[in-house]
């Protein structure tokens, strides 16, 4: 009798910790995967939004924009993908035995062109949302254009040279220079 009882406790030892175990994960689980609920602060709005609210655009205007903003941005981003495209090319072909310095010259032709292309492009798209925008619509948007084209360009060259973006008035504050 002296051993059913020691069975029975090892069993409800075990029930027990079986149970913890179960909610221990159960909790993990429920916490990990099923309370996401994506909250996006104030100070973090994306661009569409600041340009909507900014602009203080007419439904009919958010609906045109958005057109607008998605054809310009499939035509873009062929262009890019061609100019990448190039650009392996020719990373290709400077690391060959022999590189061809005509054919290399080419290339950077034809990247210039597709440069020229989305300046073009992306000049005809300002144009077109002008004429959509009434005059003080298009005062703030020309101010949202340029924040976006010069932080867009100085962002990209920063990575590229491996400097943030204060990287130039924080070493004049240490007196280092540049």
């Amino acid at each position: 009798m002296n051993y059913f009882s020691k069975k029975n406790i090892i069993i409800l030892v075990i029930a027990v910790l079986l149970i913890i175990n179960i909610a221990s994960i159960s909790t993990i689980v429920y916490h990990s995967y099923g309370n996401r609920k994506i909250r996006i602060p104030e100070t973090e709005r994306t661009p569409n939004r600041d340009f909507r609210q900014e602009l203080n655009l007419n439904p009919q205007q958010i609906d045109e924009f958005g057109k607008l903003g998605k054809k310009f941005m499939f035509d873009t981003k062929l262009r890019l993908d061609e100019m990448h495209n190039i650009r392996l090319a020719l990373i290709k072909e400077m690391s060959s035995a022999n590189p061809d310095t005509a054919k290399m010259f080419a290339m950077a032709d034809d990247i210039g062109k597709l440069h020229a292309q989305i300046k073009r492009q992306t000049i005809d798209h300002f144009l077109i949302i002008k004429n959509n925008c009434t005059d003080a619509q298009f005062d703030k948007f020309v101010t949202l254009f340029q924040k976006s084209l010069m932080d867009d360009n100085y962002s990209r060259w920063s990575e590229v040279q491996g400097r943030g973006k204060n990287y130039r008035s924080r070493n004049t504050q240490r007196g280092k220079g540049n």
